[in-house]
């Protein structure tokens, strides 16, 4: 009696056993949508979307990989506990499940095979959709919200799992008191040695789920590699601290908003690898917190994304006070950080909104702290400026010309306009520049000065571009119709664009069916950290026959060794030496040393900038090869440009 009592009890543990570690995937499973709608509702929400670029997205993106995956796994555990090891124990599960739990498990199936492939979709879907909002975000949604059908399913489930146990655990006491009548000895004894063990497994089991609970918690609101608040904690924080007083207007709200990067993390992490990269932002957050930590005020350091963080500052009213605990951040940044054998000396970039006048929502702040974080990477970034010492703007303007600006881009609301260059051998036209136009509808036509910093701090930039490839491509196939044939159609390329790799797919697909494409990249690209990435881009479309011009040449930033080294066909001369050609010696020496160059380099010179006919022929005796310039035309609008070359051709 007292064996057979023990095998029972045996079955009962693995049973009981079972139903636990089924309980415990299938509470995990809800934990999992939680994160899945956490992560949909910042994709689908505006005011969070808007604050999103592509490597956020791409994070966000491969964190609903991974917890589908992890949805898919768990389900794979549940049915395998809930199917048994061997026909004794398959029976015995068949007893104390119900046919409903069976009928719960075999009806997730469908919904979680919907939400596999729908995240397989995610994966493939480029920047825009995936920051299109609702609609295209609506399918996860529905299958992870509070109210949906799979969420639904999931808790039922949990509380069947949950439910069986306890039926499962009455059975074991009602056996126990019949056998107990039967052998009182041996059943005291198999209640002390087995009962008594499965009361404290439970115990333990319950405990370990509340914990794994509170780790979830955790981690559904902080970075996994720095252990800081993430974006969504920030998010949160940045909301109640606004945009829960906005109608408080007699109210300061005295915080300052900081936004930090570190300048060229990307180049480091392609260099030195992703190992680096990340025991590199671990160290940063460290350095951060140390100090934080010396403050008396409230602050919080949350990690955005990549290398991105942001510090919110509570409760404070000094300006100065900022200033200083901006250069202390930046100085503590600046020292040296050593992994395994490399060193590596970093800098930062901060834009800082202090205390923002009123009326002002949580959108508008982190968009001042954004463009003022722009400004400083324009400038050379390593140091930090404040929003409203480098505009009188208010932000919410701003944000409206962001907005136009997308819409701008969405409907396609650019034209091109043209300016000739003209050989001076043969006086025609051999080539014409595009120039990007802003086609506004109040304002009229906005030249690339007012908006295309916008743009490129929007990564709206290859989208406008391949909207005046198109553009560009189309006048072109219609002048080749009337006999209007040109060498080129030069684009102007920013740097931006030349390290964008799905740009450049873009880019390298249309060069290859588009012989009348040439290329403008200015001086600026030498600067630029990604160097080596752009000049084996630039090989690459010198490869394919697009032609290459370097413009802006003169203005300090070039060499010899960078004429060498780069793929260029021909060299644009600054407007800043022709303005000045007739009267300075100096520059009448630069240009003809700069045109003598590009000549032994077997490359071609184009001066910009020539409104007269004196200038003009002190170029040709210097040999230059062509000239661009309002002497010439102004840019013109396609059907203007037309004219032009109908009567350069003497159509």
């Amino acid at each position: 009696m007292i064996i057979f009592c023990s095998v029972l009890i045996n079955l009962g543990l693995a049973l009981q056993q079972n139903m636990l570690k089924a309980s415990g995937y299938s509470y995990d499973q809800k934990i999992i949508l939680n994160k899945l709608d956490n992560i949909t509702q910042i994709l689908i929400q505006e005011s969070s979307r808007k604050m999103l670029t592509p490597r956020m997205v791409d994070n966000l993106k491969n964190d609903i990989q991974e917890n589908v995956s992890l949805l898919k796994k768990h389900q794979i555990e549940i049915k395998k506990l809930l199917e048994g090891n061997n026909i004794i124990e398959k029976k015995s599960l068949d007893y104390f499940y119900s046919y409903s739990i069976k009928k719960q498990v075999d009806d997730l199936n469908p919904y979680l095979e919907k939400i596999n492939k729908r995240s397989q979709y995610i994966i493939h879907a480029n920047f825009a959709s995936l920051t299109s909002g609702y609609n295209f975000w609506t399918p996860i949604d529905s299958l992870s919200n509070e109210d949906s059908k799979l969420l639904i399913i999931i808790s039922d489930l949990n509380q069947s799992i949950h439910q069986a146990a306890l039926n499962q655990n009455k059975l074991l006491k009602i056996l126990y008191a019949i056998l107990l009548l039967l052998a009182l000895i041996g059943l005291w004894s198999i209640w002390f040695f087995k009962i008594n063990r499965l009361n404290k497994a439970l115990e333990k089991s319950y405990l370990n789920l509340s914990q794994k609970n509170e780790t979830l918690s955790f981690q559904a609101s902080h970075d996994s590699l720095t252990l800081l608040p993430n974006r969504f904690a920030f998010n949160k924080r940045l909301h109640d601290l606004i945009d829960e007083n906005i109608d408080e207007n007699n109210k300061a709200l005295n915080f300052s908003l900081i936004l930090l990067d570190i300048d060229y993390f990307k180049s480091i992490n392609d260099t030195l690898g992703h190992q680096t990269g990340d025991a590199l932002l671990s160290e940063v957050a460290q350095r951060l917190m140390k100090v934080i930590n010396s403050l008396r005020t409230s602050t919080t350091i949350y990690r955005l994304g990549g290398d991105e963080f942001a510090i919110i500052l509570e409760n404070i009213k000094n300006k100065l006070e900022v200033q200083r605990y901006s250069e202390d951040l930046m100085n503590e940044l600046h020292k040296t950080f050593t992994y395994e054998n490399h060193t590596l000396s970093i800098s930062c970039s901060m834009g800082i909104v202090f205390n923002p006048p009123r009326p002002i929502n949580s959108h508008e702040a982190f968009s001042a702290a954004d463009i003022a974080l722009y400004r400083v990477k324009e400038n050379g970034r390593g140091h930090f400026l404040f929003y409203d010492d480098i505009s009188l703007v208010p932000v919410r303007e701003l944000l409206k010309t962001e907005n136009e600006l997308r819409a701008a881009v969405n409907n396609q609301d650019f034209l091109v306009y043209y300016q000739p260059i003209i050989n001076l051998q043969t006086k025609h036209i051999d080539y014409i520049e595009a120039l990007a136009r802003w086609n506004h509808p109040q304002l009229g036509i906005i030249p690339p000065s007012q908006w295309l910093a916008i743009a490129e701090r929007l990564s709206l930039v290859s989208l406008s571009t391949l909207q005046v490839l198109n553009k560009a491509d189309s006048d072109y196939q219609t002048w080749l119709a009337q006999g209007l044939q040109l060498k080129r159609i030069n684009i102007n390329f920013t740097e931006a664009l030349l390290v964008n790799q799905q740009a450049l797919q873009e880019l390298n697909i249309f060069s290859n069916q588009r012989p009348w494409m040439g290329i403008e990249v200015t001086e600026s690209i030498i600067l630029d950290r990604s160097f080596s990435t752009i000049k084996k881009h630039l090989c690459h479309l010198k490869k394919q026959g697009v032609e290459i011009f370097l413009d802006d040449f003169g203005t300090g930033f070039a060499n010899l060794s960078h004429l060498r080294e780069l793929p260029v066909d021909t060299i644009k001369i600054d407007r800043s030496f022709t303005a000045e050609l007739l009267d300075n010696k100096e520059a009448q020496v630069i240009v003809k040393f700069i045109i003598d160059l590009a000549n032994r380099l077997n490359k071609k010179t184009v001066c910009e900038g020539v409104e007269n006919t004196e200038t003009l022929d002190l170029l040709m005796k210097m040999g230059c090869n062509y000239s661009q310039g309002f002497l010439h035309s102004e840019p013109l609008s396609f059907q203007n440009m037309t004219n032009l070359l109908k009567r350069d051709r003497n159509l």
